[in-house]
């Protein structure tokens, strides 16, 4: 039985000997190899270099580093990105990309984009392509008391005369309730402020609404349903709901007639 069973091993042996293929091909050093046929093997586009990967560049700097180069968009027509992340879940709360920093100290990023373009480009785009439900392009939060949800900066080191801003919301939906920005506090305490603006130039101003095709510049509501306190529309008009007398703004108590609104415009817009 012994015999047996050795013979059986030493076939088995054999027959696998029999089949066993010899791989062929070489490679770059750091490469990470693939196959390039069924019995053949070659470099991929994956390199290891100091204990970083890199996809599309020969020397990472960072523990991934991908470098896209294409000028064409991709064969289902979009445009030419280095990394692509999809997520089809539906549970809440899901990511495609999540980036998170765990520093308690210095000025941790979770995500950074930067764009050198001069030519519309964007550090970070946010796109909700969804049209229908409460969804954000952009969502930022913060739990800190001293945090920022989002934070634009255009630094004055940048240069150059045709100005910029550090944030830029727009919507291009033309029916339901859209915006291109949207400050939010839904504390039901303390003084938190949805939207709030600063300028620390004598020139400089604080807040700057401009309404295109002349329609309402600024409107503003209270209480749930909505209650219509003021609106500012495009020819000069100011429109207060006189019922509500605490909310009345100084054009209201100033009088009625055209004539007494107009010369305080004047006034105001005068510097005094």
């Amino acid at each position: 039985m012994k015999r047996i069973g050795v013979l059986a091993v030493l076939i088995g042996l054999a027959a696998l000997g029999a089949r066993a293929q010899t791989v062929t091909g070489n490679g770059t050093t750091g490469n990470l190899s693939k196959f390039t046929g069924s019995s053949a093997i070659g470099n991929s586009v994956i390199v290891e270099s100091n204990g970083n990967i890199g996809i599309g560049t020969t020397n990472p700097l960072f523990p991934l580093n991908v470098n896209g180069a294409s000028e064409s968009l991709t064969t289902f027509g979009l445009q030419p990105y280095s990394i692509y992340a999809t997520m089809e879940s539906h549970v809440d709360f899901s990511a495609a990309v999540r980036g998170d920093s765990f520093a308690t100290s210095g000025r941790g990023v979770g995500v950074i984009g930067v764009s050198n373009s001069t030519d519309g480009g964007a550090g970070v785009f946010a796109w909700m392509a969804s049209n229908t439900g409460e969804g954000f392009g952009l969502n930022g939060q913060t739990n800190s008391p001293d945090g920022i949800g989002v934070l634009g900066n255009r630094p004055n080191s940048a240069g150059g005369t045709n100005g910029g801003g550090g944030v830029r919301g727009q919507t291009a939906a033309t029916s339901g309730f859209s915006y291109g920005t949207a400050g939010v506090s839904t504390a039901n305490v303390g003084s938190a402020v949805a939207v709030f603006g600063e300028a620390w130039s004598p020139n400089g101003i604080a807040g700057l609404f401009i309404n295109r095709p002349g329609g309402d510049i600024l409107q503003g509501r209270v209480s749930q349903p909505d209650i219509n306190v003021f609106r500012v529309d495009g020819q000069w008009h100011d429109f207060c709901q006189r019922r509500i007398p605490a909310l009345r703004c100084r054009l209201c108590r100033v009088g009625s007639s055209e004539r007494q609104r107009r010369a305080l415009r004047s006034r105001r817009f005068a510097g005094d």
